[in-house]
């Protein structure tokens, strides 16, 4: 997660009519897409209970 974030912030400089709103539309949807994939990591981890540690 945290090596994306040069990325992400050298994506949005390096447009240089990005306005406001479009930035944070587009860190929005960076950080949105993060949560719910971890969210969803671990929901299963979760609900694999421990399973998930014989696994590991």
């Amino acid at each position: 997660v945290l090596p994306m974030v040069p990325i992400l912030s050298g994506i949005i400089v390096g447009q240089n009519s990005i306005s406001t709103g479009k930035a944070f539309k587009l860190s929005l949807s960076y950080v949105t897409g993060m949560a719910i994939t971890y969210a969803g990591a671990g929901m299963l981890a979760g609900y694999m209970g421990s399973t998930i540690q014989t696994v590991m």
